[in-house]
């Protein structure tokens, strides 16, 4: 079995007429209307993706990003 690291990204999506965007892991979780800024969002997967960041953990940090 293989032990691969999760990948994490951005995704957009429109919320009546507005652009905004979520995070999802690729082939898991996914969280939708996070934030209106894109690259806020592309800096937090890249910090996910270069700590590993455990899939068990993902909902924690999507958490914790939303009461920040």
């Amino acid at each position: 079995m293989e032990n691969r690291k999760p990948v994490y990204s951005v995704f957009g999506e429109t919320v009546d007429g507005r652009m905004c965007y979520g995070l999802q892991e690729e082939g898991g979780a996914r969280f939708c209307r996070l934030s209106d800024e894109r690259l806020e969002l592309e800096a937090l997967a890249g910090l996910l993706n270069r700590a590993g960041c455990s899939p068990i953990h993902f909902s924690e940090v999507v958490e914790d990003f939303r009461h920040s």
